[in-house]
């Protein structure tokens, strides 16, 4: 682990589905908070791109689908948290799995700001049945476990919520997450 002084970092937590792209995107392009060093492509689902790391969420998957271990998962966050940490400037992570591993998350980013989205349900569960190909009862265990996990872990450490039910214009995210800023 390491044990480098961290500048500002936030975790956007949400189902998968859930506008994070929106507010990942806000926080990267107007506020100076790098979301990202690569870039997964956009496409049908989210022509305007996903503003999230590639290297992550593909560690992400593994982990979950147990293809790598917890220890090469922890391995891997830890390193890229580390050049995160390195660049001294504030920086986040976006990543719809992240909930799913949130203890690992808590582990090693214990003063993370924690920024938690909420959508509907039957909204999240008819996005992942259109993108995904999941059937209903696989989407609907996945958006429940999903809360479940986010509210046993961070539940009481929430930094800041927005409700993405409704869609949210650019400075509305921009506006919350400000707010929240100046209070510090």
């Amino acid at each position: 682990m390491s044990n480098i002084q961290e500048p500002d970092h936030y975790l956007v937590v949400s189902n998968m589905r859930s506008g994070s792209s929106a507010v990942s995107r806000v926080m990267h392009e107007q506020m100076d908070i790098t979301m990202f060093m690569h870039p997964p492509e956009p496409d049908e689902f989210n022509p305007g791109g996903y503003y999230e790391d590639v290297e992550v969420t593909n560690t992400n998957e593994l982990a979950i689908r147990g293809d790598i271990t917890v220890f090469d998962h922890i391995r891997l966050i830890d390193k890229y948290k580390t050049h995160m940490v390195m660049r001294e400037e504030p920086w986040g992570l976006k990543d719809g799995r992240i909930a799913l591993l949130a203890p690992v998350y808590k582990l090693f980013l214990p003063n993370a700001r924690i920024i938690r989205l909420y959508r509907k349900a039957e909204d999240v569960i008819k996005s992942m049945m259109k993108k995904y190909k999941w059937d209903f009862e696989k989407a609907r265990v996945r958006e429940f476990i999903t809360n479940v996990y986010i509210d046993a872990v961070w539940g009481d450490n929430i930094w800041a919520s927005l409700n993405m039910t409704k869609k949210r214009t650019d400075s509305e995210i921009k506006n919350v997450i400000s707010n929240r800023i100046k209070e510090i």
